[in-house]
């Protein structure tokens, strides 16, 4: 059994550039700026100087970057840079071009200049980056990573893919599949290939049905298991358990940040225990 919350591969000790198990698509760096000439890659690399800016060259065009802005150089173009601080470091995801294709034709997403002169893209790119690092769900990681290009794609002013009729039945298949998988880690992949769509699809789809994202819902359907689990008696500790947790802790804190309470309240209250909670959880 794999747990939803099972904590998924981090970056290597030595900060190199480095995958998650379960997102091998999109290869990140943390670690030292550093100087390059004449680079030329297949995908879409992103890059944030932490603390400092530096120089990006690109067809014989230079362009500062001040600190706190993300760069985005386009698969198949020659580019240079230079940091301005030496001991300086850096933030790098390389995103596929078929990922990108999934929200927008990529042929439209173009940056000239690369530097984005909103601070407020660096900031999502910034807490992405850290989704990707932590114990985070593939499914909300996918998610960040879709909403990142959905807002890339708005500023180069590239319109995603239409609507379909067919988003009801997409959310309704997904919102099943993951029902049916409460301990498991589902990636966006996997509700993909079962509805038919790609990994955006499923994700608009969801949102434009149930008003929440693949992530989001998964976790709604696991708290509301486990108020089920603890109404019918079940120990907290196999609650946690059966709904996916790596442990009671998790279960605790999560339950109670969308609760208001903690499991422990929540069965006290419902068994007819005195307490501030009980009108709240007959509600639940």
């Amino acid at each position: 059994m794999v747990s939803a919350a099972t904590p998924q591969q981090g970056p290597p000790a030595g900060r190199g550039p480095w995958r998650r198990d379960d997102l091998t698509d999109v290869v990140l760096l943390v670690g030292p700026a550093q100087a390059y000439r004449d680079a030329v890659h297949d995908d879409f690399k992103l890059v944030l100087l932490e603390g400092h800016g530096g120089t990006v060259r690109r067809r014989d065009a230079e362009y500062p970057v001040p600190p706190g802005r993300l760069v985005v150089h386009h698969p198949g173009t020659a580019h240079a840079g230079t940091p301005d601080d030496p001991d300086g470091r850096w933030r790098v995801m390389c995103v596929p071009v078929d990922l990108v294709a999934e929200v927008t034709d990529p042929v439209w997403l173009r940056f000239d200049p690369p530097v984005l002169p909103d601070p407020g893209l660096a900031h999502r790119y910034v807490e992405l980056f850290g989704l990707f690092e932590g114990p985070t769900s593939a499914l909300a990681c996918e998610a960040g990573l879709f909403d990142l290009v959905l807002a890339l794609a708005r500023v180069a002013g590239a319109a995603p893919p239409p609507g379909t009729v067919r988003a009801a039945a997409i959310a309704e298949t997904a919102r099943d599949h993951l029902a049916a998988h409460l301990d498991r880690n589902v990636t966006l992949a996997a509700l993909a290939g079962l509805t038919g769509t790609s990994r955006f699809g499923v994700t608009r789809a969801c949102v434009a049905h149930f008003g929440l994202p693949p992530h989001a819902l998964h976790l709604r359907l696991r708290l509301d298991h486990g108020c089920g689990l603890i109404r019918r008696g079940v120990p907290l500790a196999e609650a946690s358990v059966l709904t996916g947790f790596h442990d009671q802790a998790h279960f605790a804190r999560t339950f109670a940040r969308t609760y208001g309470m903690t499991p422990r309240q929540f069965r006290d209250s419902w068994t007819g225990r005195p307490g501030p909670y009980r009108k709240q959880v007959r509600r639940l």
